[in-house]
């Protein structure tokens, strides 16, 4: 294992590493939208292993989205190029999906509000609300196949139930 896993590995009897993971994006955050491109590389990764963890560090994600949106638009940026190495870590449960799902559309109503401002920043807001489109529609894509799943279930338990039900009734 790389030294990152290591260092974010579940530790039996520390229950501060929810908290201990939340400063480590916060900094990978950072150092995302740094000039250095192999930093940047590696605190993106950071990042993204944060938010598979802790799916809760979307909160203070969002808090500093608009101030950080360097970082912010690198770490989409790879969520999205390297989606299929992150999307069943980071949507592992229905929870960390609607977290993640809410942060995006959070993420698109600032992008609205910066794109409406103008200013230098324009064009991260474009590249950060099309990030964001495409993690909600990757994200609702996948929930939409699991509903299916489970209608297909649901169809298969009835019918299996009324041909039960029929036969014991013919008997």
């Amino acid at each position: 294992p790389l030294l990152k896993e290591v260092a974010l590995a579940d530790a039996p009897g520390i229950e501060e590493m929810e908290e201990i993971t939340r400063h480590i994006f916060a900094f990978s955050l950072k150092f995302a939208g740094e000039g250095n491109s192999v930093l940047a590389k590696e605190a993106t990764s950071i990042a993204i292993l944060c938010l598979a963890k802790n799916v809760d560090c979307c909160n203070h994600w969002d808090r500093v989205y608009m101030d950080n949106l360097e970082g912010s638009v690198a770490l989409l940026q790879n969520l999205v190029d390297e989606w299929k190495d992150h999307s069943l870590k980071l949507s592992s449960s229905p929870r960390d999906t609607r977290i993640l799902n809410l942060t995006m559309k959070n993420f698109v109503l600032k992008n609205e509000r910066g794109l409406a401002g103008g200013g230098a920043s324009t064009f991260l807001y474009e590249e950060a609300d099309k990030y964001c489109k495409e993690i909600s529609r990757r994200l609702s894509r996948g929930n939409g196949f699991l509903k299916g799943c489970g209608a297909m279930i649901l169809v298969a338990v009835v019918a299996a139930a009324s041909v039960v039900l029929s036969s014991s009734l013919l008997d």
